[in-house]
């Protein structure tokens, strides 16, 4: 395991995630950086780090709902 970037851009048509090894680096308009190694070192086996990210993502999907637009002028 390793840190990975995840990304993608809403506005391409193959909705392709592009997923690397490395620290963040913006490449899109979306990124998610995962820090594997980090996760296992708290004791987490990889099953269990790969459920606490998706339980993160489900948390970060309710804040984003929650908050609106995040002050972004539309």
């Amino acid at each position: 395991m390793a840190t990975r970037r995840y990304s993608i851009n809403p506005e391409d048509h193959d909705h392709a995630v592009t997923d690397a090894a490395g620290s963040a680096t913006a490449t899109k308009n979306i990124e998610l950086t995962v820090d594997w190694d980090n996760l296992t070192a708290l004791g987490l086996s990889g099953q269990q780090a790969r459920l606490q990210v998706l339980a993160a993502l489900q948390r970060l999907h309710a804040y984003i709902e929650s908050s609106g637009k995040f002050g972004v002028a539309a």
